[in-house]
């Protein structure tokens, strides 16, 4: 086989890998930054939303999530940000509500874990 075709070959080769790789190392569909998910939040949720409407949301996204009832707020914690994000790097959600826990204001944090 001569030099050129095996130089076509290797590089053959090394695109597949790559695109391969690329591939299985895609984001998920989960908002990856603080800023992406509280965005996400205040298009899908409106200001007097019910408990009925912000559990929903918080279990469509498959975020994980309590009621914090001194602070009055729903808790939830984006932790699958996809494979291409910072090992550790998770988001802290607080959806805020009134007395009749009734959606009010959203508030998102970046946090980090060790190994």
């Amino acid at each position: 086989m001569s030099r050129a075709r095996m130089s076509s070959s290797a590089i053959r080769i090394a695109v597949l890998t790559s695109f391969l790789f690329i591939s299985a190392c895609k984001p998920s569909n989960q908002p990856t930054t603080s800023s992406a998910v509280e965005l996400a939040i205040n298009s899908n949720l409106k200001t007097g939303d019910s408990a009925e409407k912000i559990e929903a949301y918080l279990t469509k996204s498959k975020w994980p999530y309590g009621y914090n009832s001194r602070m009055k707020r729903y808790e939830a914690a984006v932790r699958d940000l996809g494979a291409l994000s910072v090992p550790g790097h998770g988001i802290s959600v607080y959806v805020y509500v009134d007395e009749e826990k009734r959606f009010m204001l959203a508030n998102t944090t970046d946090f980090y874990t060790g190994p």
